[in-house]
């Protein structure tokens, strides 16, 4: 790992300790924004992920049990450590996607839309959908997804400013 990349992760992981949302249960307001993102997708799974050292945290989740996986070998790793959106329409066909382990074995994902959940300007994790299918990305769908992520990246924008009331009290 290089120094910018290290000072990168750094400051990643500092703003959750800030915010004090990393590996917490789920929240009724994260739960129905991923709710609304699978249902205004139109797929089957949407997650809202938090990407710690080596964890991703699924903070809400539509149609996944699991409530987290190892971070480097999730397709949302790609999004935060860019900080751009990843939009692939089938898995199989595309480089950055064919090897990896969620498409090749149990979940066998084969179309991933997913767009980073910042604060300030460091990607903290995404809300992404996900499909067994490959599957092409309606314009107004995405929209929708970045809407919800807009509406997550404003609720952290709340915790942290609780996070700084509380402490100034």
């Amino acid at each position: 790992m290089n120094q910018d990349t290290k000072n990168y992760e750094t400051r990643r992981l500092a703003f959750f300790e800030e915010l004090g949302i990393l590996g917490t249960p789920q929240e009724k307001t994260f739960d129905d924004l991923a709710w609304l993102a699978a249902k205004l997708t139109g797929f089957p799974t949407a997650v809202m992920t938090l990407m710690g050292e080596d964890t991703g945290w699924f903070k809400a989740r539509v149609g996944l049990e699991v409530d987290r996986l190892e971070r480097k070998a999730t397709l949302c790793n790609h999004v935060v450590t860019s900080g751009q959106p990843l939009l692939v329409e089938n898995t199989l066909e595309n480089d950055l996607t064919r090897d990896n382990p969620f498409v090749q074995d149990h979940y066998k994902i084969r179309s991933y839309a997913g767009f980073p959940i910042r604060f300030g300007d460091v990607p903290l994790g995404t809300i992404c959908v996900i499909d067994s299918k490959p599957r092409s990305f309606d314009p107004n769908a995405l929209r929708a997804l970045r809407i919800i992520r807009d509406q997550i990246e404003a609720h952290f924008q709340l915790i942290h400013r609780r996070h700084r009331d509380t402490e100034s009290a």
